[in-house]
């Protein structure tokens, strides 16, 4: 074969394309790790490229300057900066509060009660309905008065107070005692510490300890030999084996006394060691501390100010007064007699308000009552049991894990921004000097390859920056409808529950439902929970999504990334796998632009025309 058909073969095939967009999507598998700098940036510089090259056009028409470009450059940063550093410092803090009272109450909460509240307030709720009919229905009033006279009141209560109390704990865990803890740990740390307290402490607590864990080495060290024969060094190691090295030992005290202060010895010629067992000492006195502050007064007078601020705030889920909330608190550990008589005695007043409770708390109790009935008995119940025994335990743990790995990468997110700031500050500020020496690329020996991937990549990038500030406007939209949604409902947790709502707006079709999942769930599992509103939800979800799908993707986003449902959701299963969540979010656009332009080479408009390809080189992305 001669080179000139070789030639004619490769010009057919195409080769360098598919070679240079393989490299490409090779490149960007191998960085995927960096993926949130380098799309922050990214991002940041097509808008800003964006407003500053429509300000310039408007206060310079026709002619380039530089000094106006990067002023413009600079002012839209500071803009920028301003607004990111406001929401983080205004919203951040209180997401993080909400994600660190979600995590504390995971841990107040089991699986077992976790999976019997959602029954209750399910199951119990339909079956409730089925089976007695509203307030006003002859069954529920009857079945109310014959609760009455069995003298069940409180069962009701009784069912749910451990999930609130998980509750309030948990919420002024994460809005008051870590914060106070921080400040006992900081205290503790910023003191002058003698050195005559740290040898006390490590020779009563840490000495008998290390020598417990660590016996054979220490004695071997020592040269004691454990095997040797009624001799006196044996009659010490039996004597020391014999010992719990405890300040009550009194035969052998002096032993006892050596053995440690010989361990304090060889800690304190290594320095590593020493540091750390001071940090250790230093955490223990933090938590000595600490354990007492939980039995002042400051203490209880800030639990019951949260206390208040939180019924008043949601009377609906918090029914009792602070005072019948330590007395039922206190009495609930002793059963559901001591419960009952903790309640306060309503027997003699019948006001409105008495009759609220009472079916609030018979209501409760049938749902309860009901639920378990069904779970230990209906066919369906047994399936689900089984895989409730199998996977609920791993998925709350999986889901505590993912929590907790949400709220590392939310603590690295302003540091993150920060550089992705700097970054395209610097790249936006120079933009035009860069654009030239790229251009510059056309008349040297890469011309060939810089005219084959350089307008590629500026349709790319535009696709790419055009479809997500789009979709970050509809994002936007989303999560103040949303918010609005569930301030209303009076839903729980909402700025973390609308940040997963402004994630999943960026990513197609599983976007509302990965999003509407937490939500649901929250509107079933808070202390005021029910199955009513988790439906209310459910429709104001449905709402919020016909109006983005008929009013504000057709205006904001057109036609450019439009796909078929079924092959939208096969790009975002193949995105997952090899990219995670950027799969999730790049995945539909990458698609979009493998389809239309590398391989059918047909128009998008407003970013892509093939028959004016070459005009796309001196146009800005």
């Amino acid at each position: 074969m001669s080179d000139d058909s070789v030639a004619n073969f490769l010009s057919r095939t195409h080769w360098q394309r598919w070679v240079i967009w393989g490299l490409f999507i090779f490149l960007v598998y191998e960085l995927r790790d960096f993926f949130f700098i380098a799309f922050v940036t990214f991002l940041l510089c097509y808008i800003v490229r964006a407003i500053v090259t429509a300000l310039t056009k408007r206060l310079s028409p026709g002619h380039e300057r530089v000094w106006l470009d990067r002023l413009l450059t600079l002012g839209t940063f500071a803009v920028i900066a301003s607004v990111i550093a406001g929401a983080v410092l205004w919203i951040g803090p209180q997401i993080i509060q909400q994600s660190r009272a979600l995590l504390v109450r995971q841990q107040f909460s089991s699986p077992q009660n976790a999976l019997e509240g959602l029954l209750n307030r399910t199951v119990g709720s339909v079956l409730m309905w089925q089976q007695y009919g509203g307030s006003q229905d002859e069954r529920y009033q009857t079945a109310l008065k014959q609760y009455r006279e069995d003298g069940r009141q409180g069962e009701g209560y009784y069912s749910q107070f451990s999930a609130l109390h998980a509750h309030l704990k948990s919420g002024f865990q994460a809005e008051y005692e870590e914060g106070e803890r921080r400040r006992i740990e900081q205290l503790v740390r910023t003191e002058k510490s003698e050195s005559d307290e740290f040898d006390e402490w490590f020779l009563q607590v840490k000495a008998p300890e290390l020598f417990e864990q660590h016996r054979q080495k220490y004695l071997d060290d020592w040269g004691i030999d454990t095997q040797s024969n009624q001799s006196e060094d044996d009659q010490t190691v039996d004597e020391s084996n014999s010992s719990d090295l405890t300040p009550s030992t009194k035969r052998n005290g002096s032993l006892d006394a050596t053995i440690r202060q010989r361990i304090l010895d060889d800690v304190e010629s290594d320095p590593i060691v020493l540091a750390d067992l001071r940090r250790e000492w230093e955490q223990a006195i933090a938590d000595s501390r600490w354990r007492e502050f939980l039995h002042t007064a400051e203490y209880q007078q800030a639990f019951e100010a949260f206390y208040k601020e939180q019924r008043e705030e949601n009377p609906d889920a918090i029914p009792f007064t602070y005072e019948t909330y330590m007395k039922l608190k206190a009495a609930y550990p002793k059963g559901k007699d001591a419960f009952a008589q903790a309640l306060p005695d309503k027997s003699e007043t019948e006001s409105h308000e008495t009759a609220v409770e009472t079916r609030e708390d018979f209501e409760l109790a049938m749902q309860r009552d009901l639920a378990q009935q069904w779970w230990s008995q209906a066919p369906m119940a047994a399936s689900i049991r089984q895989h409730a025994k199998e996977d609920l335990p791993k998925l709350i743990e999986s889901f505590g894990e993912t929590l907790k790995s949400l709220l590392h990468k939310l603590l690295e997110v302003p540091a993150q921004l920060v550089t992705a700031l700097l970054l395209s500050m610097f790249i936006c500020f120079d933009m035009l000097h860069l654009k030239k020496s790229v251009a510059s690329l056309k008349e040297t020996r890469v011309k060939h390859f810089y005219n084959e991937i350089v307008p590629g990549l500026i349709v790319f990038s535009r696709l790419i920056g055009r479809s997500f500030s789009a979709q970050a406007l509809i994002a936007v939209f989303n999560t103040l409808l949303s918010f609005l949604l569930l301030w209303m409902l009076g839903i729980g947790n909402e700025l973390l529950l609308c940040t997963f709502v402004f994630l999943g707006s960026f990513i197609p079709v599983l976007g509302v439902l990965l999003s509407g999942i937490p939500i649901v769930l929250q509107a079933i599992l808070q202390p005021d929970g029910s199955l009513e509103l988790a439906i209310q939800v459910i429709i104001g979800i449905l709402v919020i999504h016909l109006i983005e799908a008929s009013f504000l993707s057709p205006k904001i986003v057109g036609k450019v990334l439009h796909l078929h449902p079924v092959a939208v959701l096969v790009i975002l299963a193949i995105g997952e796998h090899f990219f995670g969540l950027w799969g999730l979010l790049l995945g539909v656009p990458v698609a979009v632009y493998l389809m239309r332009v590398v391989i059918l080479n047909e128009p998008i408009p407003g970013i892509y025309d093939p028959k004016s390809r070459l005009e796309t080189t001196t146009q800005p992305a």
